[in-house]
């Protein structure tokens, strides 16, 4: 059972992890684990869709007894194959495929097929970088779970964990019994590689629960646009918890009455070793604006000239001008210390100067216009000012750096053996 889920994550993340997890026990059964095993996989059909997505699983043991499991998914940078592309045609195109396999065994890493990955990526660092990052994240959620068990003097996290997802299942029931009974069903067309491809739903509201089916859907593509059924139940679930309980963190009872079907072998189903490459499904598109699609064909583009937006128009400011103005409204309000907290630091006070000469006609009058009238009042001048040499853009570099104090965080061993620093807890 899911216990809880980060409350920071993309929606084909939603309610994965207890599916993940049980391919991963097929495996490797509690019994075979140990203090310091790490468990990886990115099989896109028993995790989250597609071959970036690295779920890396680590046991929790509280006193030599197994109390529970942390995991943790992220996106990595490369996987090897075609790379980030919709233009594979299986599987095997698409780059590599790691079975539920012991990345790190009782804190030995697993030298063999951390050689195998980084032979297969581009960039090897980068990769085992990330995974790396995904061991420490897993010993930090482990270190928090076991720190709170002592905290509250808890053995055993099941009568706990029963109670809240009780209760999370209680109100998510609650919210759907308030949507009326019925069926409710909708079909588009999305753009395919060659035609386009119908996508069907029909949501069925029975009392306390919700089934959704996918049903005549167009069959699995040889291009990167189909997704498992993991990704589909997965974008199903979060479009019903957004509409019943999103302020509720996302644990396995809030999707127990959830049901998602679909057909084997649709576009929302494909089957080994189809290309799936869930995150380039193509935008829908309106026909009426962009033509009847062609029989066997790709859409037609509708004839003649775009009309232009207010922000194109003669004597208008630019896209790039009004950014940079915004972010410069931002800095000065918020203060350089605040702009360095939310990432803004990569704008320096001077930059709309710089921007004003690169910017042509007439952004470059109305944005130097609007400038001085900010700076000096409507009927102000605009002084000479000249760029800041090397010298001078040094210092306030190291100025800024003062602004955000750095420390060293010293963290728990990793669960690898002999680490008692994140430095020293490298898997690669």
């Amino acid at each position: 059972m899911s216990l809880a889920q980060g409350t920071y994550s993309v929606p084909s993340f939603t309610g994965t992890g207890p599916a993940t997890l049980r391919h991963m026990l097929d495996r490797f059964p509690a019994d075979t684990l140990r203090p310091g095993d790490v468990i990886v996989t990115n099989d896109p059909w028993m995790g989250t869709g597609h071959l970036y997505d690295i779920n890396v699983m680590a046991p929790v043991f509280r006193r030599g007894r197994l109390c529970g499991y942390s995991m943790s998914i992220t996106h990595l940078p490369d996987i090897g194959g075609r790379g980030f592309s919709a233009t594979a045609r299986s599987i095997y195109e698409e780059g590599l495929r790691l079975p539920v396999s012991r990345l790190v065994s009782a804190g030995a890493p697993n030298r063999e097929l951390l050689d195998l990955i980084r032979t297969n990526v581009r960039v090897p660092d980068h990769v085992v970088g990330d995974l790396n990052a995904n061991v420490t994240c897993n010993a930090v959620a482990g270190r928090l779970l076991l720190e709170f068990m002592e905290e509250y003097d808890i053995e055993d996290l099941v009568p706990l964990s029963r109670q809240i997802l009780e209760l999370s299942e209680r109100a998510m029931r609650d919210r759907i019994r308030d949507i009326p009974d019925g069926r409710y069903d909708h079909r588009i067309q999305i753009e395919g590689e060659d035609a386009p491809i119908a996508l069907a739903c029909s949501v069925t509201i029975e009392g306390e629960r919700v089934q959704i089916d996918f049903s005549g859907t167009d069959p699995a593509i040889d291009f990167g646009i189909n997704v498992p059924l993991c990704y589909t139940r997965a974008f199903a679930a979060y479009a019903v918890k957004c509409l019943t309980t999103p302020m509720i963190p996302n644990n396995e009872g809030s999707f127990a009455p959830i049901t998602v079907s679909a057909p084997a072998g649709a576009s929302s189903t494909p089957s080994r070793p189809s290309r799936r490459g869930s995150p380039h499904r193509r935008p829908l598109r309106d026909p009426a604006r962009h033509g009847r699609p062609r029989p066997g064909g790709r859409p037609r583009r509708a004839r003649g000239r775009r009309h232009a937006e207010p922000h194109e128009l003669p004597g208008a400011p630019s896209e790039r001008a009004r950014r940079i103005e915004h972010l410069l409204r931002v800095r000065r309000l918020r203060g350089p210390r605040e702009s360095r907290r939310r990432g803004l630091h990569a704008v320096p006070v001077q930059h709309d100067l710089d921007a004003d000469r690169d910017l042509g006609g007439a952004d470059r009058h109305h944005h130097r216009a609007e400038g001085a009238a900010r700076r000096f009042g409507r009927g102000g001048a605009e002084p000479r000012r000249r760029r800041p040499g090397a010298r001078h853009q040094e210092r306030q570099r190291a100025s800024d750096d003062r602004l955000v104090p750095r420390r060293r965080t010293e963290f728990e061993p990793l669960g690898l053996r002999g680490a008692s620093r994140a430095s020293d807890a490298s898997i690669g």
